[in-house]
């Protein structure tokens, strides 16, 4: 490990305490070390560092990105894959974390989502209620086969 000068010490403290907290992506710890007005190659050093200890990892945080969404938020995948990209992860690491998903929690994910709006819709027809539950999960970031598939079998 590259030691690093006495006054890093410090921000790299900040930095590992920021990212044990929680999974963090390499663009979040950037933005915070410019913001104490860092100059670049210190920064560069403070997130090798990281890296080296374990503190910041991109796999592990995509990881956790999309097994929160998926759990908590209930987000579809193309909304997920959006937040990744806002976050500056790469494309094969996005991919490559979607593949590893819970499917059998998303498509349930969908289906509870489906049912609950469908409970609150107060539309008489039935494509009427179809093409609104359609655009709730679309807006949720599903893909459309799937939302089609799932609207198939329901009954209206």
């Amino acid at each position: 490990m590259e030691e690093l000068d006495k006054n890093l010490k410090p921000h790299f403290l900040k930095m590992a305490d920021f990212c044990a907290y929680q999974e963090r992506a390499e663009q979040e710890v950037w933005k915070k070390l410019e913001a104490q007005a860092l100059e670049y190659e210190q920064i560069q050093k403070i997130i090798a560092t990281l890296k080296a200890e374990n503190y910041l990892d991109e796999r592990r945080f995509v990881a956790s990105y999309i097994q929160g969404k998926i759990r908590f938020k209930k987000w579809g995948i193309y909304k997920i894959k959006q937040g990744l990209q806002q976050k500056g992860i790469n494309a094969q690491l996005i991919a490559e974390g979607l593949e590893n998903k819970d499917l059998r929690q998303y498509k349930l994910n969908l289906l509870d989502l489906l049912k609950a709006k469908k409970r609150k819709l107060k539309e008489e027809e039935v494509w009427k209620k179809k093409q609104k539950l359609y655009q709730y999960a679309l807006s949720k970031g599903y893909e459309s086969a799937l939302i089609q598939a799932f609207l198939q079998k329901m009954t209206f």
